[in-house]
């Protein structure tokens, strides 16, 4: 019988995010994702604010365009045009990249939840 401290169901940035800081923190962590490829398929692309880098490490491999501003186009037809410096990401690296890094601190993270 397994015994774990955490189960995480789900193995996006929130949950791989989670199981990184529990098992950093010395909880026994099992992270589990239904898909057959953490990442994949891509759900959506994932805006990061520049600022954001100072808090949270991030590859230059996930990162897949740089922003320099947006447009919001609203339901009355308005454009709004704001300088929004940061990235949008290739969330198939970076979800799999940050499922590894909490499989490095010792989550076991698996992608079968039937092999549990």
């Amino acid at each position: 019988m397994l015994n774990y401290d955490i189960l995480i169901v789900g193995a996006g940035p929130a949950g791989s995010s989670a199981a990184l800081e529990a098992a950093k923190n010395g909880a026994d962590v099992l992270l589990i994702e239904k898909k057959k490829i953490i990442g994949q398929p891509v759900q959506c692309a994932e805006f990061i604010p520049k600022l954001l880098l100072n808090e949270v490490e991030i590859s230059h491999d996930s990162i897949a365009q740089r922003i320099k501003g947006m447009m919001t186009y609203l339901p009355d037809g308005e454009m709004v045009e704001s300088c929004s410096p940061g990235y949008m990401l290739n969330r198939s690296v970076f979800d799999k990249e940050l499922a590894m890094k909490a499989a490095d601190k010792g989550a076991d993270v698996r992608i079968d939840p039937l092999c549990v």
